[in-house]
């Protein structure tokens, strides 16, 4: 375990971060099993006995375990290693949107919306020898299958690094199929890329034992690659790392459409907000299956959203893909993508549930599906089946915000029948798009009009010059062409004037000639060769390109071109600027002055970090400071404008330009230049051991000691070095009495200040050492409090969607303890819980456990603050149940009349509610037939007279009263 001590130590004396400790421990690769067990043991003793943190020792040994595991058999004692597996949790209903490997023989029913692998049976692939090309992929096929077949897979976890390339940062997400994982690309960190980060879905051990799956897998990943579109996430491989199976994504920073659709659109989006939703998942579709894919499995868990809005639609990779025209006999293979069968049976067509031919209509039924939850917040048909909903005769109901001929076309998509549903995603967008004025008022006016234009001949007239328009607008994209536009927006405002149609049919056809004419307009801003850099305009270029969504992977490759090549202009214009500023090349008069550098770098990148840096603006301060004491007023001058320019609030630049103003005034005066801050060596004794009385945070504090230590600097009085221990001596007593983490920051800059001036303070030292772990730990604090925080919003989720309202409570409150501010608590939080209470309740309900029903939902309104919707609930459960106890015996007409009054406040408060309890009272076995009505009826009926005349009933409710389950009379 030496290696591993001096790494540990190197960590622990802080010449080595989590992330560098981690590298560095997985790039010793697989060590002999003897040794392997020693390290496990070692950080194990270090974690008891507190010499190492306890999350830092796991994420040591899960790195430990995965450079064992990469090299399977090829380590002794590597099948004889103990795995702890995570207990499989195996919850009653799935989670909506769940990807579920069901083995063959298992036949039941499906979950709601459960991605569920169905067999089907192969096709006759005939047989033969394979050569060449052939035995490769025979090859291939069994390289797989030895991965199916491994008895015991290896388990991926945070800090695993796969392939010796990918670092596995943080879970992003879990599902029937597997983990998805933020990773960091270790190859993309060595070529410096700025974005190195990738989604890695990790593949669960139930799916990896279908060989044929993955297979398939691989195949459909090579075919999605090549799906390059804005409203696609980008699938870069398909691989695997002895048996743990993977694939690598585009990682988008953003949230999948079924939590926005829980969380925003619960009670049902805008056309206008969902519509750019709506056209992006259309889009990525269409482009789809213009390469003969279909996704087969599209549903919103299956869509990311950006922060900017835009959709992303993934697991192409898994879909089947669709063949036209006859089977494709070249790419038979023993196992085909089609066999798979991956669906989700509450977004899958009749046709995929009954195992036909994948096609593009089966992926617009799910687009219609998604479409109408976005705009009513619920499933079209209660997340039933395709089957189930047309055996119940079921319809797609009508969206009120929507027109006629927009239900027709939303209608249209859901049609079971594949003959009856719209054949292309595109079709239902042009049916839901909205109409413009003309084109709505076009119906009522082209008969007349086309009589007059028929009467005076002129149609074709009209016709002929159209196409010569559209003729013309296409043909002046070309260069060569004298009359070709001028820019980019002559060209937008050409296309403008076409119709949406016209303009989406010169896009598609003749993407190329525009491709062509925005590459060249391109070149016209951008060529650092030829000292062209207007990067603004630049931009302007691909907005234009973007507004008519030109598919083009040439201008994708050309705006990532750019903006590797501007980073490499502004770190040389950098480089520029630390010359020109240390050789004091300031003004506009000179070549290579710091002025226009600026100026360069600005309009490149307005909010430059170059720009904004802390030793830039030191470098200012010193150099002013330096020209005033030279008297280079002037210069002097020109630096503090440029400076203040950059750093309009920096205090010591402002102070400058006062010290300035006080020189050039004792100059015009003949007085000497007065040295700001001058101290005596007395002097500044005596303010160093005050400043050590009073440690401060802030920078006058700092400012003040700067200036008392410059003066003594060369001072070696015995004197001078009490002053300077008092200031250590200060600082160390200051920082003790600190206990607020938040201030751990600012302590430690207080302790470097004082190992400035006494680096060999030992209370100093001891004290860094401390600060600084406590920063680490809470760094890791930090991750560990994310981490449950989103697990425990997860929990909410899948507990909420099981109707489990007690667990969902539990991890809200959960979620309360970690992060009392967190967004989720005042938002889609307590919505979720509620829901979970009101359908747990209803199902109590339909039992005929009318007092349960009751004290669950009170127990709900006292947990949640007495939401309106728990405590009508409440009420009317547990009327319910007083009204169903009353009929059991006579009872006086002062307790009919307080049952009555109950019933009508409920009956005008919650009307909604008291339909629903009707319909769920009569749909219980448990209880007489009828409803909450006809129960009054048969009490009214049983009222016997009061005794003595007294206003009390046997229920025990005075007049006009109400009781509450649970609550004792």
């Amino acid at each position: 375990m030496n290696d591993l001590e001096a790494l540990i130590l190197a960590y622990r004396a802080h010449t080595l971060d989590l992330a560098a400790l981690l590298d560095a421990v997985s790039a010793r690769g697989a060590q002999p099993a003897i040794d392997h067990l020693a390290e496990l043991a070692g950080l194990q003793r270090l974690s008891e006995e507190g010499e190492l943190e306890p999350a830092v020792a796991g994420a040591l040994t899960r790195c430990l375990q995965a450079a064992q595991d990469r090299v399977g058999a090829g380590v002794p004692g590597a099948h004889d290693a103990t795995v702890v597996k995570p207990a499989p949790r195996t919850p009653s209903h799935a989670a909506d949107a769940a990807t579920v490997v069901q083995p063959a023989a298992r036949h039941g029913a499906p979950d709601d919306d459960a991605t569920v692998v169905k067999p089907a049976s192969r096709r006759d692939t005939g047989t033969g020898t394979a050569t060449g090309a052939d035995s490769d992929s025979s090859r291939n096929q069994a390289s797989w299958r030895r991965v199916a077949e491994a008895q015991s897979g290896a388990y991926a976890s945070v800090g695993m690094l796969l392939k010796g390339r990918f670092l596995l940062e943080r879970e992003l997400g879990r599902g029937g199929m597997g983990v998805v994982y933020l990773a960091r690309d270790e190859r993309k960190v060595e070529a410096r890329d700025r974005d190195p980060y990738v989604a890695v879905k990790v593949l669960n051990d139930e799916f990896r034992r279908h060989p044929d799956s993955l297979i398939a897998l691989q195949r459909e990943a090579r075919r999605a690659q090549q799906l390059a579109h804005d409203n696609i996430v980008r699938v870069y491989d398909f691989d695997k790392d002895g048996t743990i199976v993977f694939m690598t994504m585009e990682y988008i920073d953003g949230t999948d459409l079924r939590t926005l659709i829980r969380e925003r659109a619960y009670s049902g989006m805008s056309i206008d907000d969902a519509w750019p939703l709506i056209k992006g998942m259309a889009r990525a579709l269409e482009r789809a299956h213009a390469n003969g894919i279909v996704h087969s499995d599209f549903k919103p868990a299956n869509v990311m959203v950006t922060r900017e809005g835009v959709p992303k639609v993934f697991d192409f990779g898994i879909a089947r893909a669709g063949k036209y025209g006859g089977e494709a006999v070249g790419e038979q293979t023993v196992f085909d993508a089609g066999t798979l069968g991956a669906m989700t049976p509450a977004y899958a067509s009749l046709e995929m549930i009954e195992g036909k031919a994948p096609r593009a209509a089966d992926d617009v039924y799910a687009l219609g599906c998604v479409t109408f939850e976005l705009l009513t917040g619920r499933h079209p048909f209660d997340k039933l089946s395709a089957q189930v909903a047309l055996g119940e005769g079921r319809k797609a109901p009508v969206v009120p915000a929507l027109t006629k001929r927009q239900n027709k076309a939303l209608s249209d998509s859901l049609a079971f029948r594949g003959g009856e549903r719209l054949q292309s995603a595109d079709a239902l967008l042009e049916g839901l798009r909205r109409r413009r004025l003309g084109e709505r008022l076009a119906p009522y006016f082209v008969g007349a009009v086309a009589v007059a234009v028929l009467a005076a001949g002129g149609w074709a007239l009209h016709d002929h010059l159209r196409h010569r328009h559209l003729e013309d607008v296409v043909a002046r994209f070309s260069i060569s062409d004298p009359r070709h536009y001028a820019n980019e927006d002559d060209a937008a405002r050409a296309l403008d004037g076409l119709s949406d149609e016209q303009r989406r049919r010169i896009v598609l056809d003749q993407g190329e000639r525009i491709q062509t004419f925005l590459l060249a307009r391109l070149n016209e801003y951008w060529n650092p060769a030829a000292g062209r850099l207007n990067y603004a305009a630049a931009q302007h270029v691909f907005q234009v390109r973007n507004r008519f969504e030109l598919f083009s992977t040439a201008l994708d490759a050309r705006r990532k071109e750019i903006d590797d090549q501007r980073e490499a202009v502004l770190d040389d214009l950098n480089t520029q600027l630390a010359d020109a500023l240390e050789n004091d090349r300031l003004s506009e008069g000179k070549p290579g002055n710091a002025t226009d550098i600026i100026a360069r770098m600005r309009a490149l990148d307005p909010h430059s970090a170059w720009l904004t840096r802390p030793q830039l603006e030191q470098t200012f301060d010193t150099s002013i400071g330096r020209q005033i004491g030279q008297d280079q007023f002037n210069d002097a001058n020109a630096w503090i404008s440029l400076g203040l320019q950059l750093f309009p609030d920096s205090a010591r630049l402002k102070q400058r330009r006062s010290q300035l103003t006080a020189a050039v005034t004792a100059v015009a005066a003949g007085l000497p230049v007065p040295t700001p801050g001058a101290m005596s060596v007395p002097d500044a004794r005596n303010a160093l051991v005050n400043l050590a009385s009073r440690p401060a945070p802030g920078d006058d504090w700092k400012d003040a000691v700067a200036r008392a230590m410059a003066a003594l600097q060369n001072d070696t009085a015995p004197e001078t070095k009490q002053a300077v221990d008092a200031l250590a001596d200060g600082i160390v007593v200051a920082i003790g009495r600190v206990s607020d983490p938040a201030k751990v920051q600012q302590s430690l800059d207080l302790v470097n200040v004082g190992l400035q001036y006494d680096p060999q303070s030992a209370e100093l030292i001891e004290q860094h050492d401390r600060l600084q772990g406590l920063l680490q730990q809470q760094q890791i604090d930090r991750q560990i409090a994310g981490e449950e925080v989103a697990s425990a919003i997860d929990s909410v989720r899948r507990a909420a969607a099981a109707n489990n309202a007690t667990g969902a409570q539990e991890s809200l409150d959960r979620i309360k303890a970690l992060q009392p501010s967190n967004p989720f608590l005042s938002g889609a939080g307590p919505q979720l819980v509620s829901a979970a209470y009101l359908n747990e309740a209803r199902a109590l309900c339909r039992q005929g456990k009318l007092s349960d029903a009751a004290n669950l939902a009170l127990q709900g309104a006292k947990a949640l603050g007495d939401p309106a919707e728990l405590s009508n609930a409440a009420e009317r459960y547990d009327l319910a149940a007083a009204v169903m106890n009353a009929r059991a015996q006579r009872v006086t007409d002062v307790d009919y009349q307080g049952l009555q009054a109950r019933y009508d406040a409920a009956q005008a408060t919650d009307p909604a509610g008291m339909t629903q309890l009707d319909r769920d009272l009569g749909a219980s076995r448990g209880l007489p037939p009828g409803g909450l009505r006809d129960w009054l009826a048969q009490v009214k009926a049983r009222v016997r007279e009061p005794l003595n005349g007294t206003r009390t009933g046997a229920l025990g409710v005075s007049e006009g009263g109400s009781r509450r389950a649970g609550e004792q009379a």
